[in-house]
């Protein structure tokens, strides 16, 4: 994982937190699954 994914990554989860939408941080997941 680049630097530029876990950023993305940690601000993701971040606003997932915030907004307690944990079903977002599971998308990013599943993309980041995907585009390896």
């Amino acid at each position: 994982m680049d630097e530029v994914a876990f950023f993305l990554g940690q601000q993701e989860c971040m606003w997932a937190t915030e907004h307690n939408m944990p079903s977002t941080l599971h998308l990013q997941v599943n993309l980041h699954d995907r585009a390896r």
